[in-house]
């Protein structure tokens, strides 16, 4: 079962899941096509039933809000700690031993979302050790598609960039570290087939820290672009971290990413070329 099927990531591995699994995706809204997956309103007594109905190996928590202007913080408390909790209460009673939840690579204290994700693998540290429940916590860094949605950075920065538009951002000296979607989905699939136990956390990315001025850079290089690209026209976030995530782990598990980031953002941009044109 898939907790916010309706999100990017949520729906990307869906579609890698559904090729050989039985998979139930709970969403806010029911869309007319799944890709051949079971569709549940996202509704505890609902998700319940489908519990009961079926034995699941697995509940993957893709559900978040992010912390966004207008956004409401109880909104992003709900979505982001206490549906997870309800739910995995319900799995527990329902028998379901297997729990993994997408957390992020920024620290706790950076905003509410950060600092509620925490909260959650909080919960699920505890709840392995009480109830005896495998509870894996991925530390997600920067990931990033060609078919993301509105609003997410590096996407947005490209399509304007291939557009000729002129781009404000901060002075772009933050490190991040950025994973293509598909190593994202790999890594994932690893963890779902590894012999892990307990309470992990796990943290996702290439285990490198670019610099996003040389990745913005990069992208405007790659792709011929004429955009004005204005550093410093934006704020700097209080308490901006540099992130990369120690993949040791995954490492172990077999996972490489086939996608390092030079070579991720020129797909990324070729590919946004392709439908700008």
């Amino acid at each position: 079962m898939i907790l916010g099927a309706s999100s990017y990531l949520g729906k990307k591995f869906s579609e890698c899941l559904v090729k050989k699994h039985f998979v139930t995706g709970t969403y806010r809204n029911i869309p007319e096509k799944t890709n051949g997956m079971k569709a549940v309103a996202s509704d505890l007594k609902i998700i319940q039933n489908a519990l009961q109905e079926e034995k699941y190996d697995w509940i993957i928590n893709c559900a978040a809000v992010y912390e966004r202007r207008n956004t409401a913080k109880c909104k992003i408390v709900d979505a982001n700690l206490f549906f997870g909790l309800r739910v995995l209460d319900c799995a527990i009673d329902c028998g379901v031993k297997n729990f993994l939840t997408i957390d992020t690579g920024l620290p706790k204290d950076l905003n509410l979302y950060s600092f509620t994700k925490k909260q959650f693998a909080e919960f699920g540290r505890f709840y392995s050790t009480k109830y005896g429940i495998t509870f894996i916590n991925v530390l997600l860094e920067m990931f990033y598609g060609e078919d993301e949605p509105e609003g997410r950075f590096l996407s947005d920065v490209c399509r304007k960039i291939v557009r000729g538009e002129e781009v404000n951002l901060t002075e772009g000296k933050q490190k991040r570290d950025i994973i293509y979607i598909d190593d994202v989905c790999r890594a994932l699939l690893l963890l779902l087939d590894s012999d892990l136990t307990g309470f992990w956390n796990v943290p996702l990315g290439c285990g490198e820290a670019i610099e996003i001025r040389k990745v913005i850079k990069f992208m405007h290089e790659v792709t011929k672009s004429r955009s004005s690209l204005y550093f410093g026209r934006v704020p700097m976030r209080e308490g901006e971290p540099d992130c990369a995530a120690d993949i040791t782990l995954l490492r172990k598990l077999g996972f490489k990413p086939l996608y390092p980031w030079e070579k991720g953002l020129k797909q990324l941009c070729d590919k946004i070329m392709r439908i700008q044109k």
